[in-house]
Parts: structure tokens; C-alpha cells; sequence
């Protein structure tokens, strides 16, 4: 049974930590970029230990249920430090998603920040322009 809600990613940050059978192969995705924050503010959701969440990918890639978990020593100038881990056999297709790439609410006030992020360029260290949330508030570390 499928989520009902599903988390954008970039399928390309998969990472592999263990060897052994394909199948069971625990695989780590890195859960960091726009399409990832805008998803989770849209259905504000900050990321914490334990966290299960169905991932996605707009060309229908899936992941039904991945634990998210945060590794501090990972943490840097492009990397959260949140991941989410998953078994090789739980990746499949399924039809690809459409996502909003227009859009980005901020977590707090709701507020397209698309705009702002227009004038001031993709930084994503400061504050929401209209309630002072950190735009990175469902990234933030434990």
C-alpha cells in the first residue's frame, strides 16, 4: 500500500554503504536540494530520526518506505546531513510525478517564496521575508 504522501528526490544522490545479496542491500539517499525542501514544506514535514516516508521521483522512480535518519559528520555547505535508508529491492517504478517546480511555500506562514528566492538567488540560509522561519526549518538538524 502506497503513502499518501510522497517526498521529491534526486534519485541520483543514491548511495550505497553495505554489500551482500542485490536484493537486500541497504541503500542511503541523501535528502537535500530544492525539490526535496519545497516537498516537505508543502506538506510541512520536518525531517526527524525514524521518520517513514514514501520518496519519489518525477520520472516515477518510488521508494514505498524509507527510514529518514540524520548523520552529523555528513553535514556541510551542500549536504543536510538527513538521509533516508532503504532496501534495493524496494525501489520500483510507478508512473512518473508530476511536481511543482514553481511553487515553494514557506513551512511556517505559507507564503510562495519564489519570489524572494528570485530576487536574492537560491540561498537558502535566511529567513521566510514574511514570518522570519528559517527556509531551511524541515532540514534542520535534530
Amino acid at each position: 500500500m502506497k503513502n499518501i504522501i510522497t517526498i521529491y528526490v534526486d534519485f541520483n544522490g543514491i548511495e550505497n554503504f553495505t554489500h551482500g545479496d542485490p536484493a537486500n542491500k541497504e541503500l542511503y539517499i541523501c535528502l537535500t536540494g530544492l525539490g526535496t525542501l519545497s516537498s516537505l514544506c508543502q506538506y510541512q514535514i520536518q525531517l526527524k530520526e525514524g521518520l517513514n516516508l514514501t520518496l519519489v521521483d518525477p520520472d516515477g522512480m518510488t521508494i514505498n518506505s524509507a527510514e529518514v535518519f540524520f548523520d552529523k559528520n555528513k553535514v556541510s555547505s551542500n549536504n543536510t546531513g538527513w538521509y533516508a535508508k532503504f532496501k534495493n529491492g524496494d525501489i520500483w517504478d510507478d508512473e512518473p510525478t508530476e511536481f511543482d517546480y514553481k511553487t515553494h511555500l514557506c513551512f511556517n506562514c505559507r507564503k510562495d517564496l519564489m519570489p524572494h528566492f528570485k530576487l536574492i538567488g537560491r540561498s537558502f540560509s535566511g529567513n521566510c521575508p514574511f514570518c522570519n522561519t528559517p527556509i531551511m526549518f524541515p532540514m534542520l538538524p535534530p
